[in-house]
């Protein structure tokens, strides 16, 4: 199991700065035993990770309960953070996450439109002012407009 932070996302500063982890990970014995779980903490200044090291103790403890024939290993540190020193490479990440969004969307918006005439067709009265289908209509045609400007970009 592996849960993390989101202090590590609102920040990006070139400041020289740690970013501490804790992680807790479960032998079967001391020194070479195989690999049981693991729990892992990253992302936090110095500030928040003293606040909330008592609850990585806590879940630490909570493993050896889980396991009481096993090796709880518990290590915790400073690790240097990987800058981005570039802002336009955040927003090119952004407009190629978006873009593949929209094409996801329509994707999936063109297939439930088209399945729905399908079925529809077969109906003796088909009802083509369905509110959900109308809905899917206007979502996919504000998709297909979203995909024309980020691809104008």
């Amino acid at each position: 199991m592996e849960t993390g932070s989101y202090l590590i996302a609102e920040t990006y500063s070139v400041e020289e700065t740690s970013i501490y982890f804790f992680e807790a990970i479960v032998y079967t014995k001391r020194f070479g035993g195989t690999f049981v779980e693991k729990k892992y903490w990253y992302g936090y200044n110095i500030e928040w990770f003293q606040k909330w090291k008592w609850f990585f103790n806590y879940s630490a403890a909570l493993l050896q309960i889980k396991y009481p024939k096993y090796d709880v290993d518990v290590k915790w540190g400073a690790k240097k953070p990987e800058l981005i020193e570039d802002f336009n490479v955040l927003k090119q990440r952004k407009a190629k996450k978006d873009l593949t969004t929209c094409k996801r969307m329509i994707t999936k918006y063109e297939n439930a439109i088209s399945q729905f005439i399908e079925l529809e067709q077969r109906e003796l009265f088909p009802d083509w002012q369905n509110e959900k289908y109308l809905k899917a209509l206007s979502t996919l045609d504000k998709y297909k407009k979203r995909l024309v400007e980020l691809s104008n970009v």
